[in-house]
């Protein structure tokens, strides 16, 4: 179950991915329109950007579901190792 925090963080994301398209998008229509070539170098930056940008949301919210799941499998673990402990107890009570 992912928390509200998670949650809201996800849709955070998700809206600027959608309003890094639509910068994009609008950039590659200036791109095809534009006259000038001081305006066409300055959009094919902008262009750039807005795929580098994605890059490093990407990124960084790999390394948040990366961190997600170590944590996961940390509890897990530390469930098994309380499984354990209760069964060893409980075998040294019986003896």
């Amino acid at each position: 179950m992912r928390d509200s925090s998670e949650s809201n963080y996800s849709n955070y994301i998700e809206i600027m991915w959608e309003d890094i398209e639509l910068v994009k998008q609008g950039s590659q229509e200036m791109f095809l329109t534009a006259k000038s070539d001081s305006i066409k170098n300055n959009v094919g930056k902008l262009i750039l950007e807005t795929v580098r940008t994605k890059i490093e949301l990407l990124s960084s919210k790999a390394l948040d579901i990366s961190v997600e799941l170590l944590g996961k499998k940390l509890r897990q673990f530390r469930d098994e190792n309380q499984d354990l402990k209760q069964q060893l107890g409980k075998y040294h009570d019986s003896e």
